[in-house]
């Protein structure tokens, strides 16, 4: 009678131990997958298309705009902590590079940029439109 109720007992527990061993090695196996799917890599890059692209501080004030939108000019722009354009590269019409520094949220009276042989120019055009005098200039340090 004590053999029998150890042989149950035993029975009992290899059976016990089997539906363990499976039960580890399901979450072994689900455990390890999930493993190498995490570290599986796009095959493709995605790319955004867009005709304006706008980047936002924390506090929803504009910092960067890139824009093509509308233009024959496209420019990426700079902004300030006020959402203010500070600074801008892009085209320039004739389709040469610029770079324009912007005070108070007007352009400076100098835009710099690149002609046909890659010199670089200092653009005064536009300036006599604007009102700003050749003295001007000369008083701002701008030759």
């Amino acid at each position: 009678m004590h053999n029998e109720s150890l042989e149950a007992r035993l029975a009992a527990l290899e059976s016990q131990n089997r539906r363990l061993k499976r039960t580890g090695m399901a979450a072994l196996f689900g455990f390890g997958a999930l493993t190498l799917m995490s570290f599986a890599a796009p095959a493709v890059c995605d790319i955004i298309y867009a005709e304006r692209f706008v980047m936002r501080d924390g506090g929803n004030k504009t910092r960067i705009t890139m824009n093509a939108y509308g233009t024959d000019t496209p420019s990426i722009d700079f902004h300030d902590n006020r959402g203010k354009k500070m600074a801008s590269i892009g085209l320039t019409p004739e389709g040469s590079f610029a770079f324009s520094v912007m005070h108070e949220g007007r352009q400076v009276p100098a835009a710099f940029s690149f002609d046909d042989k890659g010199s670089l120019r200092l653009a005064k055009a536009n300036l006599a439109k604007r009102g700003i005098s050749g003295k001007e200039l000369k008083d701002k340090g701008v030759n």
